[in-house]
């Protein structure tokens, strides 16, 4: 089984066709409402870490049968910012392309009033700023950060910059760059 972030709100996974047993789920049948296809499709989503926080008549779904026996999922689910569906606490990521860009995002981070734990890396010549957000102020450092470079919200994507990337400040990022 593997998965790929479409966007903020849409995932991509394929299944094999052991993955379709494990699960108990019948590509000719996926995408019918039954509680045992709910249950199974709920698990799964659960065991990758995917949409955390969505009740399940948020999510919808395409299936694709897969000539080896598999299938391939679309799963996207409603975000509202008015505030039903607001994630817990989600890490968001901004990649800015030089330093020049990183202050200015951080100053407009410190100006917008939302308390969060920042953190900088550098990599590919650019800097990352990873914040973790939580409830509604998810959507406004969303919208923020695309203001300044490509976001991301990829956990999986997220979780790798700490591996990869040389990191420049571990702690209250936003505070100390925008400063400078």
């Amino acid at each position: 089984m593997k998965y790929d972030s479409l966007s903020r709100n849409t995932v991509k996974i394929t299944l094999s066709e052991e993955d379709m047993r494990e699960y108990s789920l019948c590509a000719e049948n996926i995408t019918l409402s039954t509680a045992e296809t709910k249950r199974s499709l709920s698990r799964m989503l659960r065991k990758m870490k995917l949409f955390q926080g969505h009740r399940p008549d948020r999510l919808f779904l395409e299936a694709f049968p897969k000539t080896d026996g598999g299938c391939v999922l679309y799963v996207s689910g409603l975000f509202e910012e008015g505030g039903r569906e607001t994630p817990a606490e989600t890490a968001v990521m901004c990649c800015a392309d030089n330093l020049s860009v990183l202050i200015q995002l951080c100053r407009a981070v410190k100006g917008s009033g939302l308390r969060l734990h920042t953190c900088v890396y550098r990599s590919h010549g650019g800097y990352l700023l990873v914040a973790i957000a939580a409830g509604r102020d998810y959507f406004t450092l969303y919208r923020l950060f695309s203001e300044f470079g490509r976001v991301c919200s990829d956990p999986s994507e997220i979780c790798a910059v700490s591996e990869y990337a040389v990191p420049v400040c571990g702690y209250d990022a936003c505070r100390i760059f925008a400063e400078l």
